[in-house]
């Protein structure tokens, strides 16, 4: 996996290595496990719910619970998602220093190769 995410010639903002937050996106969003299934709604719903708790605007609880029910995904599955894409904006606000288009190539990279095209 870390071969395929990390072509880069730098160091991506997460570090050299692929934290277990980043490889249990991928494994999700590639759709490897069959009892989770994500659709491109679900994920924009999850990082609607993400930048509004990074804001202290939302509690976490009501939002996991809703995205559970409103896209049949396991509540101990969405806490997973939410957690990991947590994890990964928090990662991305601590290294903001650096150059923020670096930080958003990064992520949009590492978007593309997890929901893969359009």
């Amino acid at each position: 996996m870390s071969s395929r995410i990390q072509s880069y010639d730098r160091t991506p903002f997460w570090g050299q290595k692929i934290i277990r937050e980043l490889k249990y996106l991928q494994f999700i969003l590639n759709n490897k496990d069959q009892s989770v299934n994500v659709s491109k709604d679900c994920f924009r719903e999850l990082l609607k719910a993400i930048i509004l708790v990074l804001h202290g605007q939302d509690k976490i609880a009501d939002r996991v619970e809703s995205i559970s029910t409103k896209f049949n995904i396991a509540e101990k599955d969405c806490v997973l998602l939410v957690a990991s894409l947590e994890k990964l904006f928090r990662l991305a606000i601590k290294f903001s220093s650096k150059k923020q288009e670096v930080i958003k190539d990064d992520l949009i990279a590492i978007l593309k190769f997890c929901l893969g095209p359009n």
